[in-house]
């Protein structure tokens, strides 16, 4: 068995073909490479006229990108699986392994502290190392309150992924939409606040849309899962940055198993797009079944 990243693939390193299963990481670089699918394709037809196997992993799906018909017969006819993020419990394993690891003795109000806070995997252990290191300057123990500081820190939002903003009033979430927008990203706000008093309030530019039943002059959009559906498709397909707020409201004006169906609608067609979706929520609004599910599916910030 070999495992390789497919940055080595393009920085010239050969494959050995004589392994039985070959792991390719991050394979979507290789399928942004046109002139690498020859290539691609060559190593596919080696591995598989011998009866050996191949394993993909892509941060796309490969529906969006132009390939040679006998490359992505060779790819479609494998099995397809999403991977979701690990639960809690894993987090808190993988945490106390990597603890371990770096000889470090960390207080378990941390480790549950970051595994609640933090889905991502390689940024959960980022943070870890980063606590750590933090600590050690200051000279002393890492600490939640130390904990907190580190996840607060500034975030690269990646495009196609949908981020769980969890506060009281929106502020880390039109911190991380500031970003976007200094980004050359487009922003585009549905909000629960008057249009002109969001922009005062956050000094910030961009598209907003009043979330509200009432009938105004102001740029606005009811609550009706279909209408804010379709106006948003308009909107992911390109460069956006998309925020959202007032997810109790919607779910009081339908249904919390509606909303999350639209959600999850939301994010698959944002997953092959370059936008980037931050829903903003306080978790005592909302039951905890319906936070959970959002937890899964997002990446938590």
């Amino acid at each position: 068995v070999i495992y390789m990243n497919s940055e080595e693939l393009l920085l010239g390193k050969n494959v050995d073909l004589s392994v039985d299963i070959l792991l390719l990481d991050d394979f979507h670089l290789l399928l942004e490479r046109e002139d690498k699918h020859p290539f691609i394709n060559l190593i596919f037809e080696n591995f598989l006229k011998k009866g050996k196997q191949i394993v993909l992993a892509t941060n796309f799906e490969v529906s969006r990108y132009p390939l040679d018909p006998s490359l992505r017969s060779k790819i479609e006819s494998g099995i397809s699986v999403r991977l979701k993020p690990p639960d809690e419990k894993m987090r808190v394993n993988i945490l106390k392994i990597k603890a371990k690891e770096m000889k470090v003795d960390l207080n378990d109000d941390i480790i549950f502290y970051l595994s609640k806070n933090i889905s991502n995997l390689s940024r959960l252990v980022s943070s870890l190392k980063k606590l750590i290191a933090f600590s050690k300057i200051l000279g002393e123990k890492p600490t939640v309150s130390m904990a907190g500081e580190i996840i607060k820190s500034k975030i690269y939002l990646s495009p196609g992924i949908s981020y769980l903003v969890e506060e009281e009033k929106p502020y880390r979430s039109i911190s991380y939409l500031k970003e976007g927008i200094e980004r050359n990203y487009s922003a585009i706000c549905i909000t629960r606040m008057n249009p002109e008093r969001f922009k005062k309030t956050f000094d910030m530019n961009g598209e907003v849309y009043w979330l509200t039943e009432h009938t105004t002059d102001l740029p606005s959009i009811k609550p009706i899962l279909e209408n804010i559906n379709f106006f948003l498709e308009k909107y992911i397909k390109k460069k956006y940055i998309i925020f959202i707020d007032g997810l109790d409201f919607l779910i009081s004006k339908n249904s919390g198993e509606a909303v999350i169906q639209f959600i999850r609608h939301i994010i698959d067609i944002l997953s092959e797009s370059k936008s980037i979706l931050i829903i903003s929520l306080n978790p005592k609004t909302i039951e905890e079944k319906y936070l959970k599910i959002l937890e899964r599916e997002m990446e938590l910030i």
